[in-house]
């Protein structure tokens, strides 16, 4: 019985797997302060999951790294994101996500800060494994908006 049950646990987490999608990706945006400072430009690239949960529902788990750069100084530091968002395919080429997760922020002259992030988005299938993400994120310090554009494997 119990190798009957560990089979079955194998083979159904080699099924998974294979369902499993891995997606890379590259995008930039525009992050505006709650206090009205100077506004942000942020570039980021990084990796996600594609993990589906049914027919229509999916999970994304996802981490990506970048700069932040402020338009008032030209003065850069790195980001790091880290989120899981939850999709719902609306059409066969669209779907809506929404999550949280955190932002990592290391500017040079002050201290770290880690901040929990809100994220929505949308995702568009333009061309076979190409799509283009649009997320919109916020956090204690702001809103940012983005476009990014990803491959899917």
């Amino acid at each position: 019985m119990r190798c009957m049950l560990a089979i079955m646990f194998f083979a159904g987490s080699a099924m998974l797997s294979a369902q499993v999608k891995k997606q890379v990706f590259v995008g930039s945006g525009v992050v505006t302060p709650w206090d009205g400072g100077s506004r942000t430009v942020s570039t980021t690239g990084g990796v996600a999951l594609v993990v589906p949960l049914t027919q229509k529902l999916f999970m994304r788990p996802v981490v990506g790294a970048g700069s932040i750069t402020s338009v008032k100084t030209g003065r850069s530091f790195p980001t790091i994101q880290a989120a899981c968002l939850v999709g719902w395919r609306v059409t066969k080429r669209t779907a809506i996500l929404g999550g949280g997760g955190s932002t990592f922020l290391f500017p040079p002259m002050a201290p770290n800060r880690v901040l929990p992030t809100a994220i929505f988005s949308t995702a568009t299938q333009i061309h076979g494994r190409w799509a283009v993400f649009t997320p919109v994120s916020f956090n204690e310090k702001g809103i940012g908006v983005a476009a990014q554009i990803g491959y899917t494997w």
